[in-house]
């Protein structure tokens, strides 16, 4: 496809012996015509499918989506400058930037972004076994109970008593999370959880 022009070129598969006889052969199509000329669309669509046709129709009608096929070092600057919550509904839009929006490097970023600090050691080894994702969404008291839980595991001090006595409340229900209290929205109820890990 060329910027004014769709080009199809074939070629017939023959045996050496009847090679000569047979050339390329080259159909030209403007974008106006395409529409129209039905031997183009139907190699087109016979060799290549009918997602390809849809996709020169779009071509053609100056309709062509752009964003899923920017490189994707480009794609993760732009979203540098989304919300996180937004995020969340771009990753919806198609496979490919799905993949780039649900990557640890995406929200990494976007954890250094709304904290205004890098992450500290234990913080850093959540994310290594939940994904940055989850450790963002995450509410400051859940938060506390899984690093309670891995200093546990490697066997170093859980923290003090008042702390513990938190934590313990959320494990055992008797104190709704932010995301219990505002189930009904759980992206908002997300971010203003995260934004009390600033206090």
């Amino acid at each position: 496809m060329l910027l004014k022009q769709i080009i199809w070129r074939s070629w017939r598969i023959t045996s050496r012996n009847e090679a000569e006889k047979y050339s390329p052969t080259q159909l030209v199509e403007s974008f106006p015509g395409f529409k129209q000329n039905e031997q183009l669309r139907g190699q087109i669509r016979h060799i290549m499918g009918k997602n390809t046709v849809r996709f020169c129709d779009c071509v053609v009608k100056g309709q062509l989506d752009f964003l899923p096929r920017m490189p994707p070092s480009i794609l993760k600057r732009i979203i540098n400058f989304v919300n996180a919550e937004d995020i969340v509904n771009l990753g919806r839009s198609c496979k490919s930037i799905f993949e780039i929006c649900n990557s640890d490097e995406v929200w990494r970023a976007v954890y250094c972004r709304y904290h205004k600090e890098p992450p500290n050691k234990v913080v850093r080894e959540l994310a290594e076994k939940y994904g940055w994702k989850r450790v963002f969404f995450t509410n400051k008291l859940k938060l506390q109970l899984q690093i309670r839980r891995l200093r546990l595991d490697r066997g170093q001090p859980a923290g003090d008593e008042a702390a513990n006595d938190k934590i313990n409340n959320v494990a055992s229900g008797k104190t709704p999370t932010l995301m219990d209290s505002q189930s009904q929205h759980p992206q908002k109820a997300y971010l203003r959880g995260f934004s009390s890990l600033e206090s």
